[in-house]
């Protein structure tokens, strides 16, 4: 994105899955069992899945190199965890699920290239692999993978990567160039039957009046016309989708949770690789409305995703103006709903129950985390964007021109910018992978929100900053300290819809 560009950002429902509780290997851990001596003599993918799920990844990695002989290779037991790893629900290289780390050849020319210190690059090395750590809920061993990385000071031992980290290609940034770009051609068909589809459902919905009254109560003739809106505007998209619509193959989306976005003043709809490519056709359908009824009006906002604390009970004149609330008739029809029968009344849950205080305070702290991810998405596109532009043009002097805004960034995220010598100068991919990281952090922080225990006060802000603050410390590696961490967060929702 732009520096100063706004976008509808808004996150796919069901995407965030808590990871299985950390086990690490100590001296009466199974990994000692004879169970477990025994899997190193039939590597099937659930014996090398259980040595993940029980040492980690660098100590897998290790206990397959010294393996006895007579054993698979190493480089197809790798082969068979990493299918393994992808096959199981919720696994570290699901969608929206991992950190990522620079490739060790571009870590190597930024450690030896003197523009950061490397006493600051290893700083961040070590901040990305604790974050992967907390990410993968797995005792890879932070610091002693950085003890292998950099045996002594001022060494980067580029052939110790493989050993310690694997060889799974999904763990490395790629190319910013990719993360936002044109549709491919056979991407553009599939997404233009699929937005046929899209427009037949919004038919459906605008001719289901009891539905649109269950679901939009008195603004029910609004949402119709909107719907009628979202429909031309999504036929206009497509129309010229080669400038209308763009994609990430680069695959940061998932990285960061984002569901897609769009601008209603440019009328710009930007899908995630997955709905571009129509992994899921259903999904595809319902993102495309969504992201269509942000074109429809500029009164249509993200006020709460599908499902979000107190979603069904917000007011009639807050869901006809809320993206999400278009999903829901679509989603009855296509069998995906997750409020089928239900009527959405005001102060009223779909149990029947009326919002509670607790219900008011846990909406407050989940709008709050909405707000911190959506600018720290808003903060990586900005770091992202330049870094892609003084690529593509190294004599324009882009950094100049946004110096102010990517020292601020760079400051309040930790990233190395603002610590380049001898004075600020460029973006590199590791400034890109952390700033990424934020954002992916501020998914994981929602996450742990549900799970936070309702405080002993009567005062709805009070409880709100407690089950925030909760959340935060429960994750744990945003920066690494309570008080950063909560001043960072406070950070980013001062510049909710500000850009950079």
């Amino acid at each position: 994105m732009s520096e100063g560009g706004v976008a509808e950002h808004d996150q796919p429902p069901e995407r965030v899955t808590e990871p299985p509780g950390r086990v690490g290997p100590t001296e009466s851990s199974p990994l000692a069992a004879p169970g477990v001596r025994r899997a190193f003599g039939s590597l099937t993918p659930d014996t090398v899945l259980l040595l993940q799920r029980t040492a980690g990844n660098a100590a897998v990695m290790g206990a397959l190199a010294r393996a006895p002989a007579g054993l698979v290779p190493m480089a197809e037991a790798a082969e068979k965890l990493r299918r393994e790893r992808e096959s199981h629900p919720g696994s570290p290289t699901a969608s929206a699920v991992r950190f990522r780390v620079p490739a060790p050849d571009e870590l190597k020319r930024l450690y030896s290239g003197g523009t950061v210190p490397q006493a600051v690059v290893e700083d961040a090395v070590r901040r990305a692999l604790k974050r992967m750590d907390a990410d993968i809920a797995l005792r890879t061993g932070a610091d002693d993978v950085m003890s292998k990385l950099f045996p002594k000071p001022g060494v980067f031992d580029e052939t110790a990567w493989a050993g310690v980290l694997g060889t799974d290609t999904e763990d490395v940034y790629k190319s910013v160039a990719d993360a936002e770009t044109q549709l491919k051609p056979a991407d553009k068909t599939r997404l233009q039957d699929v937005a046929r589809e899209a427009a037949d459902e919004i038919d459906k919905a605008m001719a289901d009046d009891a539905g649109l009254k269950d679901v939009f109560g008195t603004q029910a003739a609004l949402a119709k016309a909107r719907y009628g809106q979202a429909k031309a505007a999504l036929k206009a998209a497509m129309a010229k989708a080669d400038t209308a619509i763009d994609t990430d193959y680069n695959r940061d989306d998932d990285q960061v949770g984002l569901g897609g976005w769009a601008r209603h003043d440019i009328q710009h709809i930007h899908l995630t690789g997955d709905v571009a490519e129509v992994k899921d056709r259903t999904e595809a359908i319902i993102t495309l409305i969504h992201e269509s009824a942000h074109l429809a009006s500029p009164d249509v906002d993200d006020l709460g995703y599908y499902k979000s604390p107190g979603f069904e009970a917000m007011t009639d004149a807050k869901k006809v103006c809320n993206a999400a609330h278009y999903e829901e008739l679509p989603a009855r029809s296509l069998g995906v709903s997750k409020f089928v029968g239900k009527v959405f009344t005001p102060g009223v849950k779909a149990s029947g129950g009326k919002v509670t205080f607790e219900d008011e305070a846990r909406r407050v702290a989940s709008e709050y985390l909405r707000k911190a991810w959506d600018a720290a998405v808003d903060a990586h596109g900005f770091v992202r964007e330049t870094a892609k532009e003084i690529i593509k043009n190294p004599g324009a002097k882009t950094f100049d021109k946004k110096k102010k805004s990517l020292l601020e960034v760079s400051k309040m995220e930790h990233l190395t910018i603002h610590e380049q010598q001898p004075s600020p100068s460029t973006v590199t991919t590791l400034d890109a992978i952390l700033s990424e990281g934020v954002a992916h952090a501020t998914v994981r922080i929602q996450g742990k929100l549900k799970k936070q225990s309702m405080p002993a006060t009567k005062n709805k802000k009070a409880a709100a900053d407690a089950l925030i603050n909760g959340a935060i410390n429960d994750y744990g590696e945003l920066l690494g300290s309570a008080a950063e961490d909560r001043k960072l967060m406070d950070w980013l929702v001062k510049h909710y819809r500000k850009g950079f």
